[in-house]
């Protein structure tokens, strides 16, 4: 028994192991002050976030700021992203009537361009073929390449630019990013904290903190277009949005 309880101490495994504490918000958050990193630690049962003053001159860090001011801070800035339900109805049956009436031309025009894409790739299977059997010089080759390389580049802009009138691929993710931005600031409250963190990390960036406030934030794509849309902007300004804000 001596001999164990020896080893145990030896091994430090009589010590009480340090608990690993999670704080949502940590390596999240900036000093707006002196652009250092806000860190965190657990005081009388609440956590406080505080300036790391890596750089030695921040009274920043100083300050302490307790982790539900910064979550009511964050839930806040949800606030921008809210537009009524009845407008984003109104919106999607727009676009939606806009598809449906536009979608014969659309639909051709799809059908030609693919039909031409399709020709194209048969052209550059047969030189590739030609050039392989000697029949055809280098640099007649590489010039002739060159030249159904472009064709193709313009085929598929064109296409791009159909789809993107068609509106069929993004009339969809549209309605759901505006959902999505509606609902942030109610999920946000009610989430616990690893939750918290996941819906931060995907609306928001470069979020820093001075004076215990809200110094800059920024909205990633799509949402800070939505956040920077006037809230009584009208139906036809809301639907020229959908699909410059939408990522490729």
């Amino acid at each position: 028994e001596l001999f164990d309880t020896a080893q145990n101490v030896l091994h430090n495994k009589n010590r009480p192991r340090t608990k690993n504490l999670f704080f949502p918000l940590r390596g999240f958050l900036l000093c707006e002050n002196c652009g250092c990193s806000l860190t965190a630690s657990l005081k009388k049962g609440h956590h406080y976030y505080y300036c790391t003053n890596g750089r030695g001159k921040c009274d920043e860090h100083k300050k302490y700021l307790r982790e539900n001011d910064l979550y009511r801070m964050i839930a806040a800035l949800f606030d921008s992203l809210v537009f009524s339900d009845r407008k984003i109805d109104l919106m999607y049956r727009a676009a939606k009537q806009t598809v449906e009436r536009d979608g014969g031309d659309t639909a051709q025009m799809l059908i030609r361009l693919r039909s031409q894409q399709d020709a194209l790739r048969g052209r550059e299977s047969r030189l590739v073929d030609a050039f392989i059997a000697e029949q055809i010089q280098k640099d007649m080759y590489d010039q002739k390449s060159a030249a159904l390389q472009h064709e193709r580049i313009e085929l598929e802009k064109q296409i791009r630019e159909v789809e993107s009138r068609q509106g069929v691929s993004t009339l969809e993710p549209t309605l759901k990013i505006f959902r999505q931005g509606n609902k942030a600031k109610k999920e946000f409250l009610a989430a616990n904290d690893v939750k918290k963190r996941i819906i931060i990390e995907n609306l928001l960036s470069n979020l820093s903190i001075e004076k215990q406030r809200v110094a800059k934030v920024q909205f990633k794509m799509p949402f800070d277009i939505i956040a920077k849309a006037s809230k009584t902007a009208s139906i036809s300004t809301l639907l020229g949005m959908r699909v410059s804000y939408l990522p490729s």
